[in-house]
């Protein structure tokens, strides 16, 4: 039992500590919808729009079914339906190197690639859904916070260099994504990352019980090898 602790307490420190993956855009800025017809983009965090506890992703917005591009190398986890949005999926991704993260492309049509298959940053996996007057789709990440719970957290925290120079930080940024988008809650909510509330993650957060039930049965896999072993010398005892 004390093993199995000490095991699950030094699987914990090795997800804290792991690094973050470095990520490019999923989309082409130049396909986004500059028309005023919708946001361009809604920010992590942002109260509003359904989601009084935060939104805990980046929403895109297009005047077309654009394609959608990975952010980095990965392997893909799950291909689901999306539940509120009929027809449309969702794709979770692992980056190549970076266990404990899932990136999430969300409310996607046309899907192109299928679970366990493994994807190059830049490869189109989909499109844009028609949500009515123009096109958008959902991007999200979430970290494995412990053995048992998956969290969002914001993708400024992953974007590379070249990516947030090209979306921003804030409203303020002149030329940035940012800055030429045009949601409702802009002035309230002005940054690409807007601190969680209290029921953020108590709504946005997941079980990363698969996680834990890989552990658990390696070690109980662990206990029964050394018990057979242990029987076996005992046996063997004149």
């Amino acid at each position: 039992m004390i093993t199995s602790v000490i095991v699950i307490l030094a699987v914990n420190v090795t997800i804290t500590s792991w690094p973050r993956p470095s990520i490019a855009l999923p989309v082409n800025p130049a396909q986004l919808d500059y028309s005023g017809a919708s946001y361009l983009i809604w920010p992590y965090g942002v109260r509003g729009g359904g989601h009084p506890e935060g939104h805990p992703g980046i929403d895109f917005s297009f005047n077309f079914s654009a394609p959608i591009h990975t952010a980095c190398d990965a392997l893909v986890t799950a291909i689901t339906p999306n539940q509120s949005h009929p027809g449309t999926s969702t794709i979770d991704t692992i980056p190549i190197g970076y266990p404990f993260v899932i990136v999430r492309y969300d409310e996607l049509v046309n899907v192109t690639v299928t679970t366990l298959s493994t994807v190059k940053q830049g490869y189109i996996v989909g499109h844009a859904q028609n949500v009515g007057g123009f096109y958008m789709f959902h991007f999200g990440i979430q970290h494995t916070q412990n053995l048992w719970t998956n969290v969002p957290e914001s993708p400024e925290l992953y974007f590379n260099d070249t990516a947030l120079s090209i979306i921003g930080r804030s409203i303020w940024e002149p030329g940035t994504l940012m800055n030429k988008s045009s949601y409702a809650e802009r002035n309230v909510s002005p940054y690409l990352t807007t601190k969680e509330t209290a029921d953020f993650y108590a709504k946005n957060g997941s079980d990363g019980w698969i996680v834990l039930m890989v552990i658990i049965g390696a070690l109980a896999a662990t206990f029964f090898i050394m018990n057979s072993i242990a029987n076996k010398k005992q046996l063997a005892t004149p």
